[in-house]
């Protein structure tokens, strides 16, 4: 009997940009798509595939508007063209957003990481936020079928939209490795470690106002590994103007494997973020076996409740706590990751997702 092929197109955009999660979680997703002999991946991108990202995906088929300043402008003119072209099966948007114009005989799956333009406003751009309004409830209004990350995000979705609920399902993310055992979680070197764009969700002032306390009396240094995203000039000045500067590391472009090692020899990661649709760093500090220091959000309390200390993210005062809290720990604790998977069982689940989403007439043999 012979297989069906579903012709799927990836709204590949954060790979042009390599930057933040949604690039991270194409990424690492991709490569086990690729491999699907059910799948058939074309790309579509305003912007050329970014270097880090190309070797991986050089068997498939790609279509860039190009390297121009109205790539972006020019995305929303062109993606119903090549659509009506490629006559594919499924649209998938990992980002958030379907385009305005999507041919009413192609199925289309949108992936919804966090509404932080709703619960956080003012932490975007107001032309951002407004295009967030928008075209997510466009998209949600459109989409076959919708992917949250967390449940958390399900949650607050289904409360914005209740048409959204009978058509969501949630699909968390991988591990980077593919073994699920328990891990031994310790403290591992003299710095607390950050990571995440510069951007006020990140919440990166109030991380400096609370290290600056801690480091009155703890011995600890400060690293912080972000990329520039939006509204960062707040940030960089508390960096430029920290009293305890000479102890914190800023550091704006580090590759996976430099990552790695600092995870690896890290004394916890601290995440102060206001908001979150997942996080990976958390569970990427898991596997390296350092403590997480996280803000009490509901999503972060719903995906890592093994975290060695939670606080409230909006107190300084409760960020020099659990830095000073970390130094006191007398042994190492174990983490239980038995029930996580890996990326390439991330990517069968989301598999699953695209053959039942489409009606058995559009799939190709």
């Amino acid at each position: 009997m012979t297989k069906k092929t579903v012709q799927l197109v990836i709204d590949a955009r954060p790979l042009a940009r390599n930057v933040g999660g949604m690039t991270r979680y194409i990424a690492k997703i991709l490569p086990h798509l690729v491999k699907c002999e059910q799948l058939e991946i074309t790309l579509y991108t305003d912007q050329p595939i970014h270097h880090a990202h190309s070797q991986y995906f050089k068997n498939i088929k790609i279509r860039a508007v190009g390297n121009t300043l109205l790539a972006k402008l020019a995305w929303h003119l062109i993606i119903p063209a090549w659509l009506y072209q490629d006559k594919p099966d499924l649209y998938w948007s990992p980002r958030q957003h379907l385009p305005v114009l999507v041919p009413k005989s192609i199925s289309s799956i949108v992936t919804i990481h966090d509404l932080v333009w709703k619960t956080f406003p003012n932490t975007i751009p107001a032309l951002q936020r407004l295009s967030e309004q928008i075209f997510m409830a466009r998209s949600v209004k459109r989409a076959n079928h919708i992917i949250c990350i967390s449940e958390s995000t399900k949650t607050l979705l289904n409360k914005n939209y209740q048409h959204s609920a009978q058509k969501t399902t949630v699909i968390r993310h991988g591990l980077e490795v593919s073994e699920k055992d328990v891990i031994t979680t310790q403290p591992k070197g003299q710095y607390l470690l950050a990571v995440g764009t510069l951007e006020p969700r990140k919440n990166y002032k109030n991380l400096i106002k609370g290290f600056e306390e801690y480091a009155r009396i703890g011995s600890k240094r400060l690293v912080i590994v972000g990329k520039k995203g939006w509204l960062y000039d707040d940030i960089i000045h508390s960096y430029e103007n920290s009293p305890v500067k000479n102890r914190i590391d800023l550091l704006e472009s580090v590759n996976d494997k430099q990552l790695s090692n600092l995870y690896s020899q890290a004394g916890a990661l601290i995440s102060p973020s206001l908001d979150e649709g997942y996080g990976l760093p958390p569970l990427e500090a898991t596997i390296h076996g350092i403590p997480l220091l996280l803000s009490n959000i509901p999503v972060y309390k719903e995906l890592y409740p093994y975290a060695f200390d939670f606080f409230n993210p909006t107190s300084p005062t409760e960020i020099t706590s659990a830095m000073l809290k970390l130094d006191n720990i007398k042994q190492h604790y174990f983490v239980d990751l038995s029930k996580q998977t890996d990326w390439n069982g991330c990517a069968k689940k989301h598999i699953n997702c695209f053959i039942d989403t489409l009606p058995n007439q559009n799939m190709k043999t």
